[in-house]
């Protein structure tokens, strides 16, 4: 009945929506990075809930629209605590879409190997996204994306000074050909400018990674390395924790494998596990950590009248 219905409104395909909700239990090693003399391990529990809704494929029309929400719990450090909420949009140009998105972070607490660390700084993060994303190739096969991005940090008095603006250009590359082997790369290069020249820096980072789908199980398992490098380019000391030529560079190694479970469909479990190597100029930011993560997750998925 819908199929013939469908057929009637001018063989058009209906619009498809998603929704998932997933549970995530993780331990780490070593939460504030460098917290001296000892390390502080903790689990913490990650809830993400994420809506998507894709229109039929008409050029110069909004072809996709969605969003989640996170929030991380941790349960030695509830002062880490934090939520994350983010849309996105896709508008069809011709064999080109635009994409934007918007994430919104309402309060969180530095980890110390972020930034520039410190105890107590609380900051608000808000970042967008905008720019085009094509499929080419004789299949189709290769995604390639290139954006630009905008991210404000306001941090709560007394480190007003630490407020800063980062623009950056993002650039994604991937390759869809079998499921069997769909390789990525992903750079990116930003220069961020503080309220103080003393939280100013340059970054680059580049990923490198592969996602699989096995004929055993319907297992999909993903693997990736990333490379980021901060410079900071305080003109000089201008405190007494200074960050003038300080040299950051983190080395992360992750690796996901994931297993639907029959029975229910939509239903998927998954184990995570990633190593961070942080190497810097400051003793005080050099660090390593390692995390394992267990997952439930349950999508379900939808067809609509086209619209």
């Amino acid at each position: 009945m819908a199929l013939a219905a469908v057929a009637a409104a001018g063989d058009k395909p209906p619009s498809q929506w998603r929704a998932e909700g997933e549970f995530e239990e993780t331990w780490t090693d070593n939460l504030r990075s460098n917290p001296a003399p000892n390390r502080d391990a903790d689990w913490f529990s990650t809830f993400t809930v994420s809506g998507n809704y894709e229109r039929p494929k008409r050029r110069y029309t909004l072809a996709n629209v969605g969003g989640f929400v996170r929030g991380l719990v941790f349960a030695r450090f509830p002062e880490f605590n934090y939520a994350v909420l983010e849309t996105h949009a896709v508008v069809r140009l011709d064999q080109t879409h635009l994409f934007g998105s918007y994430r919104f972070t309402p309060e969180r607490l530095l980890f110390d190997n972020e930034d520039d660390g410190g105890t107590g700084v609380f900051y608000r993060e808000q970042v967008l996204r905008v720019g085009p994303t094509r499929r080419f190739g004789a299949d189709r096969e290769w995604d390639v994306r290139l954006l630009g991005e905008a991210e404000w940090r306001d941090f709560q008095p007394p480190n007003g000074d630490r407020t800063s603006f980062t623009p950056a250009v993002l650039a994604d590359l991937r390759y869809l050909r079998t499921p069997r082997f769909m390789p990525r790369l992903g750079l990116e290069y930003g220069v961020r400018n503080a309220r103080s020249d003393n939280y100013s820096r340059d970054s680059f980072k580049c990923s490198i990674g592969a996602q699989s789908l096995l004929p055993w199980w319907d297992l999909t398992v993903r693997g990736r390395f990333r490379y980021t490098w901060h410079d900071y380019t305080a003109p000089g000391p201008v405190s007494v924790n200074s960050n003038a030529g300080r040299d950051d560079n983190v080395y992360t190694v992750e690796f996901w494998v994931g297993l639907p479970i029959p029975p229910v469909p939509g239903l998927q479990v998954s184990m995570r596990y990633s190593y961070q190597d942080g190497l810097s100029s400051d003793s005080d930011h050099v660090f390593t950590r390692n995390e394992i993560g267990l997952a439930i997750a349950y999508g379900y998925a939808g067809i609509a009248w086209p619209w």
